[in-house]
């Protein structure tokens, strides 16, 4: 939930000002006053909120002279004149005081106004605290309220990471609902309503995605030439349009804008908005904003939080040329020897130039800036400074790639001893470093000796294990003035009217559009727009006429009440219609036909 404190500091001002206007003139009975009001500030603050402002300045004046003064009408005139001009910036006027109006009534007035302000400053400081981040976590008890429901008929996403799932979204309005869940096998879209044809009422559409991973995945809605399309993640597929799902567009409720949107009821795990479905408004119970708190790995049996853990090392500070070790208070780079500093930042050549292999050595340097000794026969070690007796067993060097050779006193048992990175009774085997799956969010991992490196390319992570999230829309990508929304590993674009596709690139007209329900399209320089039939609104005309309150047997079609499929007769009174009875198979008749054969004489 965003609060923006400056639209309440701009209140409490016209409030001090109003108030301010009546100390200006306790001396002569006449009050000049100068109001001048910030067109920047009033610019960027909401037309609603300005207006409200000033239906609060009114009564701040009123409710304090009518205490302090009485409420007759000839001791309001001055505060009734005053607040009605100092709504209008960039004005001057003069008042005049009625003689009832004295110091007294003055310093109450301002007292009061004052009084008033306090409480202001307190909201604003209390909306100043208020969360700004787009991530938010739900422990299965947890909701949040959105003021503003979910467009069906436009665009709109929401990102969740989870292994638990549960309700993500719910939008209710007249006993009708639209709810997405996921589910450990599936992906589920349901409609449910007096009017919805279906079992018990209900419509559900199961996907088969396997989405409770603990990975971030985005679900997205568009309504694009006459369809509308669902996105799991990248993929997309047509999810409803007038032969197929119709019910998810035909129904009026889910999309009312009265309807009530809830999100994350009876969910575990985290959420990130999106275009339609932004966290700045609503009520809040018990959600936790910041970034996503789940450990990450894979699912466990319980979810594992690190709430409130601060992980000095996750930006990788030792540059990849050392090891990081977290502190309580910040972090230790361990940095690999050609590197010094506190983060590793330091290059100072490669150490195999200082020759660390003592007794005729081999020194190779890896790509982090290490070195490795390859040692003669008769040493070993790191630096090979360890002189080795060398035992009859070990004189054929059963021991490879840098092994050491170790048999025990009174025993004929070879040992191996391996070097970094190799492991095997003769140190024949390179450890496999990406069996423990160290490269994250889908990176591809290559095995080193002693090291792994992560291949980041196309996952729209950065790192030495890819943890760090590329924010795709520092390129603005978005053409046209579409605006982007950076996801875990990609981004979305809202496109503004007239344009389409992934970056906005698209422009959208009558060939690529239609209007519903005998409207008719129309093309813009931009865009389009629909004319539509009498009764009938909405940007494609989708929104049927309204409807009185239909009886339970029946449904608002077209601005009438129609009884259900199914039923028949006068509204309230719908009744099933009775079976036809089938009809009787034809009757077959059998002729018998006797042929006579008659033979006649031939004459003689």
């Amino acid at each position: 939930m965003r609060f923006k404190a400056c639209n309440t500091i701009a209140v409490i001002g016209m409030h001090t000002a109003a108030c301010s206007s009546a100390v200006d003139s306790s001396s002569g009975h006449t009050m000049s006053t100068t109001t001048k009001t910030n067109t920047t500030m009033a610019t960027a603050t909401a037309m609603t909120r300005g207006q409200r402002a000033s239906v609060q300045q009114q009564g701040c004046a009123k409710y304090a002279t009518q205490r302090a003064c009485g409420s007759s009408s000839a001791q309001r005139n001055y505060t009734c004149a005053a607040a009605a001009k100092a709504q209008t910036p960039r004005t001057e006027s003069t008042y005049r005081l009625t003689p009832s109006f004295t110091p007294r009534c003055l310093l109450l007035a301002l007292l009061l106004c004052f009084t008033h302000a306090l409480g202001l400053i307190q909201l604003a400081q209390a909306a100043s605290s208020g969360v700004t981040s787009t991530e938010a976590y739900f422990n299965g008890s947890a909701y949040l309220r959105l003021l503003t429901p979910m467009p069906i008929w436009d665009h709109s996403a929401i990102s969740f990471r989870s292994c638990r799932g549960g309700e993500i979204l719910a939008q209710q309005y007249n006993k009708n609902s639209f709810v997405i869940t996921v589910l450990s096998d599936f992906l589920q879209v349901s409609l449910a309503g007096p009017a919805v044809i279906g079992p018990n009422n209900r419509l559900d559409v199961k996907l088969p995605y396997h989405l409770l991973d603990n990975h971030w995945h985005t679900l997205q809605f568009k309504y694009e030439y006459g369809n509308l399309y669902l996105y799991i993640d990248r993929t997309s597929l047509v999810f409803a349009n007038s032969t197929y799902n119709s019910q998810f567009l035909t129904n009026q409720d889910i999309g009312n804008e009265a309807a009530i949107l809830i999100l994350g009821n009876s969910f575990s795990g985290c959420l990130q908005d999106g275009p339609g479905l932004l966290f700045i408004n609503g009520s809040v119970q018990n959600v936790v904003y910041g970034p996503c708190p789940l450990s990450t790995g894979p699912c466990g049996d319980h979810d594992t939080l690190m709430l409130g853990q601060d992980n000095y090392c996750s930006n990788n500070p030792c540059m990849s040329h050392g090891q990081c070790i977290p502190l309580n208070d910040g972090y230790e780079c361990r940095c690999t020897p050609r590197y010094t500093g506190k983060n590793c930042q330091i290059d100072n050549g490669s150490p195999c130039a200082r020759n660390p292999c003592a007794n005729s050595g081999n020194c190779t340097e890896d790509v982090r800036g290490d070195y490795q000794c390859k040692c003669t026969t008769n040493y070993s070690g790191r630096n090979c400074e360890t002189e080795i007796n060398v035992h009859p067993a070990c004189q054929p060097n059963p021991c490879l790639n840098n092994g050491a050779c170790i048999v025990a006193p009174g025993s004929t048992k070879v040992e191996c001893e391996c070097a970094k990175g190799y492991a095997g009774a003769r140190c024949e085997n390179d450890v496999d470093d990406c069996a423990s799956q160290p490269c994250l969010n889908n990176g591809r991992c290559l095995d080193l000796v002693n090291g792994f490196t992560c291949d980041c390319r196309d996952t729209g992570f950065t790192g030495p294990n890819c943890q760090t999230n590329i924010d795709e829309c520092e390129g603005s990508p978005c053409k046209h003035g579409g605006r982007c929304y950076d996801r875990y590993g990609w981004f979305i674009c809202q496109c503004p009217d007239g344009w389409a596709g992934e970056t906005c690139e698209e422009p959208t007209n009558c060939k690529t559009q239609q209007c519903l329900n005998g409207g008719t399209c129309v093309n813009k320089t931009i865009g389009f727009y629909c004319q539509c039939a009498p009764g009938y609104s909405g940007e494609l005309c989708q929104q049927s006429p309204p409807c009185p309150q239909c009886p339970i047997d029946s449904e608002c079609i077209g601005g009438k009440c129609i009884c259900k499929p199914g039923t028949t007769g006068p509204i309230g009174h719908c009744l099933p219609i009775p079976p036809t009875p089938p009809t009787p198979p034809p009757t077959t008749t059998t002729t018998t036909t006797t042929k006579t054969s008659t033979t006649t004489a031939a004459p003689p």
